[in-house]
């Protein structure tokens, strides 16, 4: 069943049309919430009420076919509502020691794959030192592989905002890398 379908069928209030959306979407969408949020517990918070405000809302939706863009935007409305009450945070430790035991527990390639880790570590964490706005802008275009037309719809700004953040963050991101110490490839 392809996805204009099932977001009929949930207008319509079909469950089962939700639950599968939840499954195409909800992956993306925590991986996003994560990286932009900083930590586990928010961003699984943002996550539910990204499906809650879905599920209440699916009838506002005029175009199906921008259905990923409107619910990234109410995913990224609740992770900046999210932040406000909260606070940016460094992301959870714990599962960074985590890819770390499991890069090793891979034997031979282990030091290629920490080598890998380490690197991610140290992106995730350049990232966490940018504003809330670039954050987004990195995450959509980068992580989520957005152009910049549908990041600047997803976020509702111009696209030369998007570029212009993007520049800046690229900037930062790599100054952020390179006094840490991390290798460009």
């Amino acid at each position: 069943m392809d996805e204009r379908t099932l977001i009929r069928q949930m207008k319509s209030g079909n469950r089962s049309s939700f639950d599968r959306i939840y499954e195409l979407y909800h992956v993306p969408l925590f991986r996003s919430a994560y990286l932009i949020c900083g930590n586990r517990e928010d961003a699984e918070d943002v996550l539910q009420d990204t499906f809650v405000t879905c599920w209440l809302c699916i009838g506002q939706l005029r175009q199906e076919e921008s259905f990923r863009y409107w619910l990234f935007r109410i995913m990224t409305q609740a992770a900046r509502k999210k932040a406000k009450e909260h606070g940016r945070q460094q992301p959870d430790e714990d599962i960074v020691r985590r890819a770390d035991l499991a890069a090793m527990q891979l034997g031979s390639s282990a030091s290629v794959q920490n080598e890998q880790t380490e690197d991610k570590i140290l992106l995730e964490s350049a990232l966490s030192a940018l504003d809330q706005a670039s954050r987004e802008v990195i995450v959509l275009y980068y992580y989520e592989e957005m152009s910049v037309k549908e990041v600047a719809q997803t976020l509702g700004i111009l696209e030369g905002t998007v570029k212009s953040r993007l520049y800046f963050a690229r900037k930062k991101l790599k100054r952020i890398v390179q006094e840490g110490g991390y290798r460009e490839k």
